[in-house]
């Protein structure tokens, strides 16, 4: 399951009925729901916007959330480390 808090409303949520390995997750999570929602955000916006993790293993993702939230994002090992 995929959601977002965004000004105080809940976005999603999505569920994914199959498992996410990290080539899943890139294609549906990252580069389809998150960069969709992304793209209908108004560029003033998005300089506020954070991505947070749970805390899955990233795979190969890294590379991906340093291009689109340049240390705006927050996970175990990520530039902002959310501790569970």
């Amino acid at each position: 399951m995929w959601c977002s808090i965004f000004r105080n409303s809940l976005v999603g949520q999505i569920l994914y009925i199959s498992t996410l390995n990290g080539d899943r997750f890139m294609q549906l999570v990252l580069n389809g729901t998150v960069t969709g929602l992304m793209d209908e955000l108004p560029l003033a916006v998005l300089s506020h916007v954070w991505l947070q993790l749970d805390g899955a293993p990233r795979h190969h993702t890294s590379r991906w959330l340093n291009a689109e939230f340049p240390d705006k994002w927050i996970d175990l090992q990520g530039p902002v480390e959310f501790l569970p």
